[in-house]
């Protein structure tokens, strides 16, 4: 068994949206950048998903436009700020998309797989993954194991997850 190191979620194939919408940042919160799970606050705008299962109305950090040169998606340029100025930022919506995602905490079991689970912040990695010590009823619904060639397999711990979260939890 082995200890794969944790990374950000991606996104897996195409489903129905996945063109990016334009959002607010709230540009008093945490520097994001592609691949990062966001989350929408009450008036805040969009910020960068550190809650775990706290979080809810999650999207997906698209990649700066090639066509506007990053004019949507927030650079970082200090602590706390955005360097785009535009107060915009390109995401994906996630209701129906499947992810692959790292797990978290203990290693993958076959028992895991169909399972939903709650989300938790990796704060030495600072990307969002699967816990595996929360069940929950809204989650991240674990469909199978990623390819091995992407991180790991049943009995390791970090392993790559494809699945999709409850459509409770997306924006």
């Amino acid at each position: 068994m082995a200890t794969i190191t944790v990374d950000k979620p991606q996104l897996v194939g195409f489903g129905e949206r996945t063109e990016p919408t334009r959002v607010v940042v709230d540009s008093s919160g945490t520097n994001f950048a592609h691949r990062d799970l966001v989350t929408y606050g009450s008036t805040s705008g969009i910020d960068k998903a550190t809650g775990g299962a706290s979080d809810t109305k999650l999207a997906f950090a698209m990649d700066p436009d090639v066509e506007h040169d990053a004019y949507y998606e927030p650079i970082e340029s200090g602590a706390g700020t955005f360097g785009d100025g535009s107060g915009y930022a390109q995401v994906v919506l996630l209701d129906g998309q499947l992810l692959e995602m790292s797990t978290a905490n203990e290693a993958l079991a076959t028992v895991d797989l169909g399972a939903i689970f709650a989300l938790t912040y990796d704060s030495s990695a600072a990307t969002a993954v699967v816990d595996l010590s929360t069940s929950s009823t809204s989650g991240f619904h674990i469909q199978r194991v990623a390819d091995p060639v992407h991180g790991g397999d049943v009995g390791d711990t970090g392993t790559r997850v494809v699945g999709r979260l409850s459509d409770s939890l997306c924006l």
